[in-house]
């Protein structure tokens, strides 16, 4: 939480955070052992599974990136494993969108570089 921050809230002062931390360091002994030493990594990336209704089942590695001079933004890239059944869903997805192509459900796929060109 030092390094990576955390998404729903925004910089290290913010009153949610804080409120959460002070909540973990009296309800966890282990969590506050921890939260003391300030033993710091660097955010490298995690492997997660997720399910779109449309190609189904995506494990993807979500890794930030550091932005050079705002220490406090990150830039998170979600890839999949070159010829994985993930990456193949993701070229699925990708080619939808660039077709203008429409969902399962008849719903038309979200194309925002149109909604703004017709803003």
């Amino acid at each position: 939480m030092r390094t990576c921050g955390w998404p729903p809230v925004g910089t290290p002062d913010d009153p949610k955070l804080t409120a959460l931390i002070g909540e973990l360091v009296v309800k966890s002994p282990e969590f506050a052992a921890l939260w003391q030493t300030r033993a710091v990594d660097e955010c490298r990336y995690v492997v997660r599974q997720y399910r779109h209704p449309l190609v189904g089942s995506l494990t993807l590695v979500q890794q930030p990136l550091a932005i050079p001079g705002h220490p406090e933004q990150r830039v998170v890239t979600f890839t999949a494993a070159p010829g994985s059944p993930s990456e193949a869903g993701l070229r699925l997805l990708a080619g939808l969108v660039a077709d203008g192509g429409s969902t399962t459900d008849g719903g038309s796929v979200s194309r925002p570089d149109r909604a703004a060109a017709t803003v």
